[in-house]
């Protein structure tokens, strides 16, 4: 040019404005673009933007200003761009396409603006003509929502409340109810077995007391022990003094104790073996410590039936 060239943004909005003269005074590239319709774009539509570019002899398009395709903001991308050029009588005229796609949401309807672009024209081999750069106008359009448009509520579209359901529980009181008296009783019954609260108040059980002498003690307690453990719970259980002569006199007072006649009879005996006759070894082998042990549990379960 032979004048002082226009900023770059004045020649494309004179070239927008006017119908194409890229510039006045004495410019030469002219450009007619033809951008897309404003409205009626849906997410996803392709946005084709054209234009024309006339330029004169000894100017040519540098390819390596062409915009880049790919992402241009967040949502909007450049797809493809295409460029023909063919000989006209004052020059050289380009053809451009460039296709968008917008992948906005909108919840309304939304404008959105496609940012132009520049493009430089170098002289051609051999010309004297100056380099320029022509900038491509930016264009808007308006999204429009997918959503449909919702209808007002009203009272009338709202379904009818439904009928009130009353749960028959009365099954399930009783249920429950089993359920914790099943539980009372259970608690009611061990605490009778463990002789906690006012089941504490039951009569003694002399031989069970001395069954779990002879059978905790049992490691550590010598065989004389053990006898005159059992000794002290039969006299305790009978209320008086229990001997092998008035064993018989004694049953006839407890007859509950009768099925155990043999056992405390073979009692009886070690007994009198080891404290009158100083045998150790033959009361033992008479009646053994295991043994023992099982004739003081059968007596304290003849006690505990008969304290029921």
């Amino acid at each position: 040019m032979s004048r002082a060239r226009l900023p770059a943004a004045a020649i494309a909005l004179a070239a927008f404005l006017l119908g194409g003269t890229v510039g006045a005074m004495g410019a030469e590239i002219t450009l007619r673009a033809h951008p897309p319709r404003e409205v009626g774009w849906f997410t996803g539509d392709v946005l084709v933007w054209r234009g024309e570019l006339s330029v004169p002899a000894g100017r040519e398009l540098d390819p390596a200003s062409l915009p880049q395709t790919g992402p241009i903001d967040e949502f909007t991308e450049l797809r493809s761009i295409s460029v023909e050029s063919k000989e006209i009588e004052a020059g050289k005229r380009y053809d451009l396409t460039l296709a968008y796609q917008s992948f906005y949401v909108p919840l309304e309807p939304k404008e959105i603006s496609i940012p132009g672009t520049t493009l430089a024209f170098h002289a051609a081999a051999g010309s004297e003509a100056a380099s320029e750069l022509v900038t491509l106008p930016a264009w808007t359009i308006v999204l429009s929502p997918l959503r449909p448009i919702l209808a007002r509520s009203s009272p009338a579209g709202m379904k009818p409340d439904k009928p009130l359901a009353v749960i028959d529980t009365v099954r399930r009181q009783w249920t429950v109810a089993a359920a914790w008296g099943a539980v009372a009783v259970l608690a009611l019954a061990f605490a009778w077995y463990r002789g906690w609260g006012p089941f504490g108040l039951r009569p003694s059980r002399p031989l069970a007391s001395a069954l779990r002498v002879i059978r905790t003690k049992r490691p550590t307690m010598d065989y004389g022990a053990r006898l005159l453990a059992l000794h002290r719970g039969l006299d305790a259980a009978f209320g008086r003094r229990v001997v092998a002569d008035d064993l018989g006199e004694c049953l006839a007072a407890r007859p509950r104790f009768a099925a155990a006649r043999q056992d405390l009879e073979t009692f009886f005996s070690a007994s009198r073996g080891f404290f009158f006759d100083g045998d150790a070894e033959k009361a033992e082998a008479r009646l053994p410590a295991a043994a023992l042990v099982q004739v003081a549990r059968r007596l304290a379960a003849i006690e505990r039936a008969g304290a029921r």
